[in-house]
């Protein structure tokens, strides 16, 4: 007992209403890094005087990275069994919806990216998995995400910083992803 930190967050004292809060401000910011960088590299908006070979290190994703896995990725799995031990459907599709986006994000910024092991914190050298393998588990989140905005008999009134509780603009937005999906994984 003593031992214990009582300030200390666990799956007894988290909130699923915080907690997909944060997920949903951590996907904004990770939204805005990924896209800010392929925009200047695009020359879509000013890169400054910065040389493409010096402008973009590996060191200098290291927030994108971190953000994505440490964060969003972590986040909605701590997320998912109180969602769902409460009924809280709606929260579940929000943060599936997120988890999808962002694992779509990771393989168009960086390709082969680490998906099955990722998460373990245990683990410091997660395998790489196939970007393929990785848009396909996208797409199996973005299905699970468009049957939770359906429920009838869902609890909870999660915060929605994106459409305000309006779950048929979340469904558009899971259509648009699988969209997506299509166009990047079919020849």
């Amino acid at each position: 007992e003593l031992l214990e930190n009582p300030n200390a967050v666990n799956a007894t004292t988290a909130s699923p209403d915080f907690l997909l809060n944060r997920i949903q401000l951590d996907y904004q910011s990770l939204w805005y890094g990924i896209s800010d960088r392929g925009a200047r590299l695009t020359r879509q908006i000013n890169q400054g005087s910065a040389l493409y070979e010096a402008a973009y290190t590996a060191g200098s994703t290291n927030g994108t990275w971190s953000n994505a896995y440490a964060s969003i990725l972590a986040d909605v799995d701590f997320l998912l069994p109180l969602a769902e031990k409460s009924n809280l459907q709606r929260h579940m599709g929000i943060a599936k919806t997120i988890k999808a986006m962002v694992l779509m994000n990771l393989v168009d910024t960086y390709g082969d990216v680490p998906y099955t092991e990722a998460i373990d914190a245990s683990n410091f050298n997660p395998k790489v998995d196939n970007g393929a393998t990785v848009y396909a588990a996208a797409f199996t989140l973005l299905n699970e995400a468009s049957a939770h905005f359906t429920v009838a008999n869902a609890s909870g009134t999660p915060n929605d910083y994106f459409y305000g509780r309006n779950y048929t603009r979340w469904n558009k937005l899971v259509n648009t992803q699988k969209l997506k999906y299509f166009l990047n994984t079919k020849a």
